[in-house]
């Protein structure tokens, strides 16, 4: 995506924000939208600028992650989830501009939490699925006439992906015993901050070489949590959905790029019945996410 493009998605959500109700002034959008016109069209400025220095640029490059994801949110939840989206889209636009500038307290995580929690929301709606509007979860879904109760966590640092497993199935199973609808239970763990620490780029000559970078990483990093996550889980949660985020430069050919993934982890130890259940939702998500 070029700068133009790029500028084109922030107008297109200043412009979505605004019948919305929400005034896009004084939020990182106007941050992001003064950031890419200085990388489309230096000349413009009274003082051209020759040279960023290198956290400048690392901040540039992840802006373009950034609006990315805002873009594909409101895309995807506007106008018909509308309820969802404008409480918790106006937080996530008033968050810091990078995720590097994040608190550590849970309040300092809000908006970009709620981020995860929409951009997977938008995800499943893209994929075909639907999401309904209640607070039974972070993220409600169904699958086969079953409902799926998604639990969205965002772990901040690698020490942090224990305490996130813990609380995640502690607060699954919590809303699971409050449910007579048959529903099953998925943790959603976002690893982009682990990864990236919220400033740095994935260095690769090519995009799909970045993409197996970042998919080493996952599985670095969560593969020795699944035996804690299963005697947590015992036979409740049906399992983890991963995903992950970061910027990459790719040098063939040279440009500005995001690669994602995400991986599913299962519970063997949910019933049968539950376990075919969200085998056959992921490898269906899994599917009709990575169509045009």
């Amino acid at each position: 995506m070029n700068y133009s493009e790029m500028l084109a998605q922030i107008d297109a959500l200043e412009i979505g924000i605004r019948t919305h109700g929400l005034d896009p002034r004084n939020t990182r959008l106007a941050k992001y939208k003064r950031d890419i016109s200085i990388l489309a069209d230096p000349n413009k400025l009274k003082s051209p600028r020759t040279h960023f220095s290198e956290p400048e640029l690392r901040e540039l490059f992840f802006t373009f992650t950034e609006v990315n994801e805002l873009h594909t949110i409101f895309s995807a939840l506007s106008p018909q989830h509308e309820n969802v989206l404008k409480p918790r889209f106006l937080e996530v636009i008033t968050g810091p501009p990078s995720s590097a500038a994040e608190k550590t307290s849970n309040s300092g995580n809000r908006p970009r939490n709620f981020q995860f929690e929409l951009l997977l929301a938008s995800l499943f709606l893209q994929a075909g699925f639907p999401i309904m509007e209640d607070a039974s979860a972070d993220i409600r879904t169904e699958f086969m006439n079953r409902p799926i109760f998604v639990e969205c966590k965002r772990p901040q640092r690698q020490t942090g992906i224990h305490a996130a497993i813990k609380d995640g199935v502690s607060q699954l199973k919590k809303r699971l015993s409050d449910d007579a609808t048959g529903a099953v239970g998925i943790l959603a763990l976002s690893l982009s901050k682990v990864i990236t620490e919220g400033d740095t780029m994935l260095r690769a000559p090519d995009a799909s070489t970045a993409l197996r970078i970042l998919t080493d990483k996952v599985h670095q990093l969560t593969e020795p949590q699944v035996p804690y996550f299963h005697a947590q889980a015992q036979s409740s949660v049906a399992g983890i959905l991963v995903h992950a985020s970061a910027p990459t430069i790719p040098q063939n050919p040279p440009s500005i790029a995001t690669v994602s993934m995400q991986i599913f982890f299962d519970n063997p130890q949910v019933k049968a019945e539950d376990h075919n259940l969200v085998e056959g939702w992921f490898q269906e998500y899994d599917r009709l996410e990575k169509l045009p």
